[in-house]
C-alpha cells in the first residue's frame, strides 16, 4: 500500500463564486424558467447567469 493519502472532500475549484443574487418570482414563472434551462441542459442558476452575462457583454 502507498503512504500517500487521498484528499478528503470535493476538489478545489480554480474559480470560486461566493457572492449571491436572489430574487422572487411567481411560481408559474419559475416553472417556465426551469423548463427553458432544462431544455438547454443547464441548471436554473447557470441559465440565469448566462442570460445576465450575455446582456452585460460578459459572455465567455
Amino acid at each position: 500500500m502507498s503512504d500517500k493519502k487521498m484528499p478528503v472532500g470535493r476538489p478545489k475549484k480554480s474559480v470560486t463564486a461566493s457572492a449571491r443574487c436572489e430574487f422572487r418570482v411567481e411560481p408559474e414563472r419559475k416553472l417556465i424558467y426551469e423548463a427553458r434551462a432544462e431544455s438547454q441542459e443547464l441548471k436554473l442558476s447557470a441559465w440565469l447567469k448566462a442570460l445576465a452575462d450575455k446582456d452585460c457583454g460578459l459572455e465567455e
